[in-house]
């Protein structure tokens, strides 16, 4: 699977993150077998937009706090049979920025735009961990 790798700087403190680029149809159904296991985040972004862009550095921000909570980036322009697959395995209708969080192979939450951020990821980890 391949890898994003990203580096924000942030003050004066500089994080390195590794997300894993879900760009095909094998990595999305690896996604739902992972979550089997536990949780797991995706975020599907759009590289034309600027919402899409701070949704990306919130979830950059949140995958560096949380490095053992699988963290997958889905570029919908990229990969669209990917994000339609998203859409019609999921129910979830197409938006971006988007945040879809799975459970059991299914989403057990998501929010959409300008909902992106670090306190609802946050909160969304909170409330659906065991």
């Amino acid at each position: 699977m391949a890898l994003l790798f990203f580096i924000f700087l942030l003050g004066e403190v500089v994080i390195d993150l590794v997300l894993k680029d879900l760009v095909s149809l094998d990595g999305f159904f690896s996604l739902k077998s992972l979550s089997r296991q536990g949780l797991v985040f995706l975020l599907k972004h759009s590289s034309t937009s600027p919402l899409s862009a701070g949704a990306l550095r919130v979830f950059s921000d949140f995958s560096g706090r949380h490095g053992s909570v699988p963290c997958f980036v889905l570029g919908v322009r990229e990969a669209r049979n990917v994000s339609s697959r998203v859409e019609e395995d999921t129910g979830v209708g197409h938006e971006v920025p988007q945040v879809l969080l799975f459970r059991d192979g299914v989403v057990v939450w998501s929010v959409s735009g300008a909902g992106v951020s670090l306190v609802a990821l946050e909160n969304a980890l909170r409330k659906h961990s065991d």
